[in-house]
């Protein structure tokens, strides 16, 4: 399960980013990052981000209001970023952030009809919220034809507009996930690549590494 959070990348005095796993959604103006965590455990996680983390940066991971542990980023890749705990952190926080993304994401998931493709799911967002395809294209920096050629299914957003389409939307990105075929074509490819990534960092062959995806 991918659990959505916060990253505060502003770093005085030499402290540490800092990232939020007990935080409210990201506001539009706000200096944080919205962020999505993978494979939460209590030796490391994996983090998905627009903002280029660096490897050896170390990372303050608030599972709480009162409760951090740190962390030190050992690999990058892709908008991936491999944090490895200084220690490991209790098993009580890794199900607690679990068990709030799951009730969080319950709450919050729109309830998508069966085989709605990723181009319908974004024009019935989109409309939703009242947005035309030109208010969206702006946001984004793009031409009102390329958002009605992602309507269309005539073509599909690179990894990194995905982010950036969902803020525009204000939904979190899973929620631009469809149960339909239309992913886009690297994502067997950065599978591959993250699950060489992971084996390494943690000493195993890829073969032991299994990434779940949720759509």
């Amino acid at each position: 399960m991918a659990i959505t959070a916060s990253l505060d990348p502003r770093a005085t005095g030499g402290s540490a980013a800092r990232l939020f796993l007990h935080s409210k959604p990201v506001r539009s103006g706000g200096h944080r990052i919205a962020v999505l965590l993978h494979n939460l455990s209590t030796t490391g996680v994996l983090i998905e981000s627009s903002y280029d983390l660096s490897a050896g940066e170390r990372i303050e991971v608030c599972f709480a209001e009162q409760t951090s542990e740190f962390g030190t980023i050992t690999w990058t890749g892709s908008g991936l970023f491999g944090c490895q705990f200084a220690q490991a952190v209790a098993v009580s926080l890794v199900k607690g952030a679990l068990a709030s993304e799951f009730r969080d994401a319950e709450a919050d998931r729109p309830r998508t009809p069966a085989g709605e493709t990723f181009g319908a799911k974004l024009q019935r967002l989109r409309t939703t919220r009242g947005l035309s395809q030109a208010d969206v294209a702006e946001k984004l920096g793009l031409s009102a034809v390329a958002i009605s050629n992602w309507e269309s299914d005539r073509s599909f957003p690179r990894h990194h507009r995905l982010e950036e389409l969902a803020n525009a939307l204000g939904v979190p990105r899973q929620h631009l996930a469809t149960n339909a075929v239309g992913l886009p074509v690297a994502l067997p490819e950065l599978i591959v690549s993250s699950k060489n990534r992971i084996a390494g960092l943690i000493g195993v062959g890829p073969e032991q590494v299994k990434i779940t995806v949720d759509l």
